[in-house]
């Protein structure tokens, strides 16, 4: 269907959908060629860690939990323009506990390829955060 929509809108989910479509089909064809093979193979078990403290394992979980929905709120607040390389500066610098210097030449290469692709080349046009939008009808902005 995103044969239909404009060049900059299907884009992305044909980027995405066509080499996604070939390995699957890769995959299915492969799976044919096996046959009853496959039945015979044993099946790889997932299973997490046993090392792990169950409290430290939570504890990791709840705060990785805890960066999604701060990403998903300053996107909603801010934009995704101001968002992104606010969201990657505060992750390297007091997540990962990065230096000064490699935090700041991460943010701005991060900060250069998300402009460089979405404004300069597909020149993206994304709606501004609830806080922004805010502050320009007020006429602070």
């Amino acid at each position: 269907s995103a044969l239909d929509w404009p060049l900059t809108a299907s884009l992305f989910p044909m980027a995405v959908a066509i080499p996604v479509f070939f390995m699957a089909l890769g995959d299915f064809v492969l799976n044919l060629r096996e046959g009853k093979k496959v039945a015979d193979k044993s099946v790889i078990d997932f299973k997490f860690s046993e090392d792990t403290d169950k409290g430290l394992a939570r504890r990791r979980t709840v705060l990785t939990f805890a960066w999604i929905i701060a990403f998903f709120l300053l996107v909603l607040l801010l934009g995704f323009p101001v968002s992104v390389p606010l969201f990657v500066f505060s992750y390297l610098k007091f997540q990962a506990r990065e230096n000064w210097r490699m935090t700041l030449i991460i943010t701005a290469a991060f900060w250069g390829s998300f402009w460089g692709l979405f404004t300069w080349l597909l020149n993206t046009r994304f709606p501004q955060g609830w806080l922004l939008q805010g502050l320009r009808i007020l006429g602070v902005i």
